[in-house]
């Protein structure tokens, strides 16, 4: 039986998985140091991170941040 996909708010504790996304990429995510830093401060400062997880693995994250700026960005 497939498991399923549960998303959630991200913490810093998913910091491991969300650079193991990241592995191949030449982004900030993924450096576990600079994963770290990036995920803390954008949590502090308001963005918004989830992850998507199966069987307790993250598989997947997203980030945004809300704002009230108008149209066509907003």
């Amino acid at each position: 039986m497939p498991q399923s996909i549960t998303v959630r708010p991200a913490t810093l504790a998913d910091v491991p998985g969300i650079r193991e996304i990241h592995d191949q990429a030449e982004d900030p995510w993924a450096d576990i140091a600079e994963c770290a830093i990036w995920t803390n401060h954008r949590l502090l400062t308001g963005f918004l991170i989830d992850v998507a997880t199966v069987g307790g693995k993250v598989v997947g994250h997203a980030e945004w941040i809300a704002s009230d700026e108008p149209e066509p960005f907003g």
